[in-house]
């Protein structure tokens, strides 16, 4: 079977299957096993502020981690994709970075490790900080290098497209109405690729 990722930020699988609301807390120890869904990333992807785990599925692990930048999550992608042989991997990464652009080369190593290991991907693009937009120009550059790079390879979630200034609840972190566009998003790309439960 052919193993699917998804990068991003926050992954809402309403419609697609069964939903939990249970939440593991902060200091649970993960069990590495065979999840069909990883959420990798940074807070974005965890759902910072949000109940994170009602939309998703028993079928879902979310590894994502606040304040994770893509060094981070490169150096522990064995810990936090690869040990749970993924089908599908949900990525958001980068915000964190500082709009640093030789962290491309970390972005590209975790992209290009999961799809080494036949995992398809959906990626979220960096996300503008929107009371901090003189940063905009170098975000665009790393959107822009992003796309060039992965077009056809992975499936794109255009953060700044969909999650506006007023779809956030503090500049950066999607609200509720935020991450309910992703989610549409999100379940058009699943659509488009046929995934079930």
């Amino acid at each position: 079977m052919k193993k699917i990722i998804i990068i991003c930020l926050m992954i809402f699988l309403n419609g697609c299957g069964q939903v939990t609301n249970e939440v593991a807390p902060e200091n649970k120890t993960l069990r590495f096993t065979d999840a069909r869904v990883i959420v990798a990333g940074d807070s974005i992807a965890k759902g910072y502020g949000m109940p994170f785990g009602q939309y998703l599925s028993e079928a879902t692990v979310v590894t994502a981690q606040n304040g994770q930048t893509s060094i981070q999550l490169a150096n522990d992608i064995e810990n936090q994709i690869l040990n749970y042989t993924p089908e599908l991997v949900i990525l958001n990464i980068g915000v964190n970075d500082n709009c640093n652009l030789a962290n491309t080369e970390n972005i590209k190593y975790i992209i290009d490790t999961c799809l080494s290991n036949n995992i398809t991907m959906i990626v979220d693009t960096v996300p503008y900080i929107y009371d901090e937009m003189n940063l905009a120009p170098r975000i665009d550059e790393i959107n822009n290098w992003l796309i060039k790079e992965y077009q056809g390879k992975v499936h794109f979630v255009y953060m700044n497209q969909i999650v506006t200034k007023y779809f956030t609840k503090d500049n950066l972190h999607p609200s509720f109405e935020g991450y309910s566009r992703m989610n549409d998003e999100y379940n058009k790309i699943l659509r488009w690729i046929n995934w079930r439960y």
